[in-house]
């Protein structure tokens, strides 16, 4: 068995936009599985200025605009259903979240490694072998990771550097476009013997 993950083709984009307070950025279908409750309750008692941006449409949509107004966060959590600009917006953020209970190869990582300034995750799926355990945390450690970034902003942001540097390659579309004409060749090879 082999596995190929997702690539992406990498576009340009502008540079990033500094922003007037820390803002963070979840992308996602709107579904239990991928944890937008709990980081919503993980950033309601952080103690320093911010706006948390959710991108994406789904089912859970009424029930986590009600979680946002019971914990009074209206001025800082935004529902900002479907967007086409997420590379942009991940360039404008300081931080990418993915908050997700289970996932395979999500595209929101594969996309931070070309355009975002810092990713944390849960470890999910594909996360561990991408991301080393300091980019990691559980849901229960949301808060505190976050309040981590935001006091350690630098480091984070070289680490993440690091990575992406190591790492996206393994991601690009021509990359993965190449592996799986490797792979049908040596199935075509196979198979004429």
């Amino acid at each position: 068995m082999r596995v190929i993950h997702n690539g992406i083709n990498a576009d340009p984009i502008a540079p990033g936009h500094s922003q007037d307070r820390f803002t963070l950025l979840a992308v996602g279908r709107l579904d239990a599985i991928k944890g937008f409750d709990q980081l919503i309750r993980a950033v309601a008692d952080l103690d320093f200025p911010f706006r948390l941006h959710i991108v994406g449409e789904g089912p859970e949509r009424a029930k986590l605009e009600k979680a946002i107004w019971a914990l009074n966060l209206e001025d800082s959590v935004f529902m900002d259903g479907f967007r086409e600009d997420i590379p942009q917006m991940m360039a404008d953020s300081h931080l990418v979240v993915i908050s997700s209970h289970r996932e395979g190869c999500p595209m929101v990582l594969l996309e931070s490694l070309f355009y975002a300034p810092v990713l944390i995750s849960t470890p999910a799926g594909i996360i561990p072998e991408v991301l080393p355990p300091e980019l990691q945390c559980d849901l229960a450690g949301l808060h505190a990771k976050i309040t981590d970034v935001h006091l350690n902003y630098d480091r984070y942001r070289r680490l993440f550097a690091q990575v992406a540097d190591q790492r996206k390659e393994d991601f690009s579309l021509p990359v993965i476009a190449g592996k799986y004409l490797a792979l049908y060749e040596e199935i075509f090879t196979l198979s004429r013997r």
